[in-house]
């Protein structure tokens, strides 16, 4: 996956630590992505301070094959939306994934006539009675 980061008003050392801490989150979201879609994604993050209020926003757009996923975060603490963001990402993913399962599902079932497919729920009642 390639990493396109936006600091605005950050020391350098703060952009090293956001850096560091957002890579480890991402390998948490990573887990619910295919390699192939992996390969391919893009995830720009955008971590900005402003001074006037004492906090940090932070903004991720995660660019995949099968959708763009967003999500954006503020905290007076520089790791906490980041934290928020993986957390929100992870959530979007597993919709995502929800949502193509029904679809394909959703696919097999409508070949198929409202007999067999009440004959195939009972043998599944009945083996897992057995």
């Amino acid at each position: 996956m390639k990493f396109n980061y936006f600091f605005k008003n950050l020391t350098e050392k703060d952009k090293e630590n956001a850096q560091k801490y957002l890579e480890k989150k991402i390998k948490k979201v990573s887990k619910f992505i295919s390699s192939e879609d992996q390969e391919i994604g893009i995830c720009h993050l955008t971590l900005e301070y402003h001074k006037k209020h004492n906090c940090y926003t932070a903004k991720v757009q995660l660019d995949l094959p099968f959708s763009t996923l967003h999500a954006e975060d503020s905290s007076h603490e520089i790791n906490k939306p980041l934290d928020i963001l993986s957390d929100k990402l992870i959530v979007q993913l597993k919709k995502q994934k929800e949502k193509i399962r029904g679809e394909i599902n959703h696919k097999e079932r409508k070949h198929k006539s409202i007999k067999e497919i009440k004959k195939e729920q009972i043998f599944e009642v009945v083996e897992s009675d057995i």
